[in-house]
């Protein structure tokens, strides 16, 4: 996603509708990685390093820690093409420690490769699901 602030993208307005549709009254969007692109070609094995920093884990561990009825929902998607896959298993764990497996949903099925769905395909009317994988 590009979204920031001022701006949203296919991805947000995406999910902003399916919470809508379930009546969900804030989303807070945390990402898995620091450096942000459209383009998942350029997250890969050169640069795994800088796609996330001890600040990334700080915020994530902070909405955690202090949103402790939020609905969490695990929305990375797929493997970018040219990321290792052990690396971003790696990654999605260290994201799961922090958060707590019981905490994690998923917005439908999970994908053909076992991941959960990105906002981007949340089409249709998907139900909230326990992350099991």
């Amino acid at each position: 996603s590009i979204a920031d602030g001022k701006k949203s993208d296919t991805t947000a307005g995406k999910v902003i509708n399916w919470a809508k549709k379930k009546n969900f009254s804030k989303i807070i969007f945390l990402n898995l990685f620091s450096f942000i692109t459209s383009k998942s070609d350029d997250i890969n094995n050169d640069n795994i390093n800088s796609l996330f920093n001890d600040k990334t884990d700080e915020h994530i561990k902070y909405f955690v820690d202090n949103y402790k009825d939020a609905k969490i929902i695990a929305a990375w998607g797929n493997r970018p093409r040219n990321l290792n896959e052990e690396k971003y298993r790696k990654r999605i764990q260290q994201v799961i420690n922090y958060v707590g497996r019981n905490r994690l949903k998923i917005v439908g099925a999970i994908t053909k490769k076992r991941y959960p769905r990105h906002g981007l395909s949340w089409n249709g009317k998907p139900e909230l699901y326990k992350y099991s994988k």
